[in-house]
């Protein structure tokens, strides 16, 4: 059996990535890594990677010389939709090289979820009910136990040694890397550090919202509960709704919900909002809703 030789990618602002290339090499194959910036060097530090520092146009045919030389057999990846790794599917598949994509889970808390090819409409997971119900009966069984603590702060600190060396020293190191982010990562804290100043005022609104959507009504037949509608948002800049999603515009849908809702919902029908938990604010959502 020829060994398999991983090649990683971006992947979460974590030391994931590192704990993975650990255990890749206890089951006796080879792993190396492209970083595209100080945020992805500062943890993979200290092992040993190369930097892309050349222009995006350039980065196909650098991987594809890379993924010859080196005899790449695999590349994981977080996500299929940010412009270098949704490349990057494109050359490992005219390559024969299998492809991993890591995501942030469709179960949170806790997981993170790995696909060969692709997710959303890229994913390989069947549609039908029936064949779901088999692979769970057959599918070893979780045990639950937590092995690994995380919080906001901690979450936020990984941001931070993620972004910060990108803003303060990217221009010089690597001038032509742009962040994968719909906004700049300063304009981002500055959105959070908005919000968290707004945050008793937003939390009563949410709840006065809450309350009026699940407020029972009264009618000539007497007193009935609403039929709730909700709609958990996603973040506006997230790839699964940019490659994805139809138009991939998330405000587009949004729109698009709204009419549709004021046009055929009934009088005892609510459409509930939420939030997506680390929105950063700078979409304004309560004031496009309520526009």
């Amino acid at each position: 059996m020829h060994q398999r030789r991983f090649l990683l990618l971006q992947g979460p602002a974590s030391p994931f990535l590192k704990k993975l290339a650990e255990a890749i090499e206890n089951k006796g194959a080879e792993v190396s890594k492209i970083n595209l910036s100080i945020g992805d060097v500062a943890f993979w530090w200290p092992r040993k990677s190369e930097l892309f520092r050349e222009k995006p146009e350039h980065w196909a045919v650098y991987l594809d010389r890379y993924i010859s030389d080196h005899n790449v057999t695999d590349i994981v990846m977080l996500g299929d939709g940010r412009a270098p790794h949704h490349s990057a599917a494109a050359v490992a598949s005219a390559r024969g090289v299998d492809v991993h994509i890591l995501e942030h889970g469709y179960l949170r808390p806790d997981w993170l979820t790995i696909e060969p090819d692709g997710m959303s409409a890229h994913s390989r997971f069947p549609q039908d009910a029936e064949r779901i119900r088999m692979i769970a009966e057959s599918a070893p069984a979780i045990d639950g136990v937590g092995r690994y603590r995380s919080s906001f702060l901690t979450y936020a600190l990984y941001d931070l040694v993620y972004h910060v060396p990108n803003v303060l020293l990217g221009w010089l190191v690597h001038p032509h890397y742009r962040t994968h982010g719909p906004v700049h990562p300063v304009r981002e804290y500055a959105g959070w550090i908005w919000k968290a100043l707004r945050m008793k005022s937003r939390r009563r609104n949410a709840d006065l919202a809450t309350t009026a959507a699940l407020t029972p009504i009264q009618t000539a037949d007497g007193v009935r509960l609403p039929r709730v509608f909700l709609f958990p948002l996603q973040l506006p800049g997230d790839y699964q709704i940019i490659r994805h999603a139809p138009g991939g515009d998330l405000f587009a849908i949004v729109d698009s919900v709204i009419a549709s809702f004021a046009k055929h919902a009934g009088s005892n029908d609510r459409l509930l909002f939420k939030v997506h938990p680390i929105d950063n604010g700078l979409s304004r959502w309560p004031e496009r809703i309520r526009a």
